[in-house]
């Protein structure tokens, strides 16, 4: 595919939000989902990772290897 056919990338709205976090309570929170993403490079990257997401005062991080589900939620 040329660069002209090449889509456009989706703009995303700024935002302000700041998320200040102890360094301790982030290690506790992601070792609490890292057992359950996969370590197989083999698999869809989709496994291998772990979402986070932040809204509303609300941290939240998930991870699956397709089996595992893990997922912490905190109020901040």
């Amino acid at each position: 595919i040329s660069a002209e056919e090449y889509p456009d990338l989706p703009t995303f709205p700024s935002t302000d939000a700041i998320l200040e976090i102890d360094s301790k309570t982030l290690d506790q929170i992601v070792s609490k989902v890292t057992f359950a993403s996969s370590s197989d490079s083999n698999k869809s990257p989709t496994f291998t990772g772990i979402l986070v997401d932040y809204k509303n005062n609300v941290l939240t991080l998930a991870a699956t290897d397709g089996f595992r589900l893990a997922e912490v939620v905190m109020e901040l």
